[in-house]
């Protein structure tokens, strides 16, 4: 039984900065995620100390950005080997996936977060799209419109254990979680680790060198018995710290 109850923080898309920034100065509970490559866009100036930064619960991150291999096919009408690129370069980048695991990180904290992406052009909003489906197909990851109340949701409406699993194993191996919170919330309903997450914890535990298979059934069983200890000790599922490295 896979429990989503902890997750309760949701996650916005939205084009509008305006938009974005209203409901980011009614709601302390929500971060601001823009992505762009040209930070100083989105400086202000402290009323205070008169310092000019980026206002609070703001970042500015480019990694999410799409690669030049997609942006070229999309500049020149090959629109879908554009978002080929992109969704490919959202699998398979390193800071990518460090990105996403600190955005899941704060979704598990039940704290919201909105992405921000500047409507200059098409370009930027069809790769939005690519962005928002990746996530939900991936991860099970479902993101909310400001503009639609009738289309704001609790980010994991649409899991499954192989989701779920993948959600948790990404925030693991990302280093975003402990092991032991990575064990409460591993759904005993997925018997299948990948090798990067499987070689990953047995360097952890010192595990001995076994054939794939049978390492892969070690692990198992290695975080079944530490969850179930856990659970024994009553020790609270809720308990992951945030980790804020855009």
């Amino acid at each position: 039984m896979i429990n989503t109850n902890q997750w309760n923080g949701k996650l916005y898309v939205s084009t509008n900065l305006e938009e974005a920034r209203l409901v980011q100065n009614t709601n302390n509970n929500i971060i601001l995620v823009i992505i762009d490559d040209d930070p100083q866009k989105y400086f202000v100036t402290d009323n205070v100390t008169g310092a000019i930064t980026l206002p609070p619960r703001t970042n500015v991150l480019s990694v999410l950005l799409p690669p030049y291999s997609a942006i070229d096919n999309f500049i020149n009408g090959r629109f879908d080997f554009a978002y080929m690129a992109y969704d490919e370069f959202l699998h398979l980048d390193p800071a990518v996936q460090k990105c996403l695991a600190s955005i899941f990180t704060l979704l598990f904290s039940n704290t919201d977060v909105m992405l921000y992406v500047p409507p200059d052009e098409d370009l930027a909003v069809s790769f939005l799209n690519v962005l928002v489906q990746y996530l939900e197909s991936m991860y099970g990851i479902v993101t909310s419109k400001l503009s639609d109340k009738s289309k704001q949701f609790h980010c994991l409406t649409n899991i499954d254990v192989n989701r779920y699993a993948s959600l948790v194993d990404l925030m693991y191996t990302t280093k975003s979680i402990t092991f032991d919170m990575y064990c409460l919330n591993y759904p005993i309903e997925y018997t299948y680790q990948s090798p990067t997450v499987t070689y990953h914890i047995a360097e952890q535990l010192n595990l001995p060198p076994e054939e794939y298979i049978q390492l892969s059934n070690s692990v198992y069983r290695c975080i079944i018995n530490r969850k179930n200890l856990l659970l024994n000790q009553n020790v609270n599922t809720n308990g992951i710290t945030p980790i804020l490295q855009f």
